[in-house]
């Protein structure tokens, strides 16, 4: 996580340095979460296969690193999937019920539910702050959580197009929620909700 960061992450690093002492109020750590989110898009399902990275090294690089590109994806989806059956049987949670489904988050309250929990036994453990492995596991369950709320008929039919906009919106869930964006994500919610405290 500490690698240097590409272009993108020194554009935005130069950003935030230009805009002063609000840059750093609103972005004080840059480096650690680009590349936490690097190693998420490397082997998230479905955003594995955009990867810039991954193509990088399967069209050009050496025969080494094009089976390591191979085997982020080849693993990335299938523990994604592992991820997804979990999260349909309950056993993981992502970000719970999203939006303002007052109804929601209290059914969740009192089936004892946490957000971002794994169930093992009678025990339920936080995996939240164990990022990049945490957020790959909660992008993946809030997607499916997300993806079950608007499911009308069968929560499992999953029609790609809705998923690729639930995959969209978990993942800015779960990018906001770190702590490394929390200025970040205070400035935006302040935008939001001008009325709110």
């Amino acid at each position: 996580l500490n690698a240097d960061l590409g272009i993108i992450g020194r554009t935005a690093l130069n950003l935030r340095n230009a805009l002063g002492p609000l840059g750093w109020v609103v972005a004080p750590f840059l480096q650690t979460p680009a590349n936490a989110y690097k190693w998420f898009a490397q082997r998230a399902p479905g955003i594995s296969l955009v990867s810039h990275q991954n193509w990088k090294d399967i069209l050009t690089g050496t025969p080494a690193a094009r089976d390591m590109a191979m085997s982020r994806m080849l693993i990335g989806h299938a523990v994604g999937g592992a991820v997804a059956y979990h999260v349909l049987n309950g056993n993981i949670t992502g970000g719970l019920p999203v939006g303002s489904n007052k109804n929601l988050k209290r059914d969740a309250r009192m089936e004892g539910l946490a957000p971002y929990t794994i169930g093992v036994g009678n025990s339920r453990y936080g995996y939240k702050r164990t990022d990049p492995v945490g957020q790959y596991i909660g992008a993946i369950a809030t997607a499916i959580e997300i993806k079950t709320q608007l499911a009308q008929d069968d929560p499992q039919d999953m029609e790609w197009e809705d998923f690729a906009i639930a995959a969209a919106l978990a993942a800015s869930s779960v990018a906001l929620d770190t702590p490394w964006l929390m200025g970040l994500s205070n400035v935006l919610n302040a935008i939001a909700r001008p009325d709110r405290d």
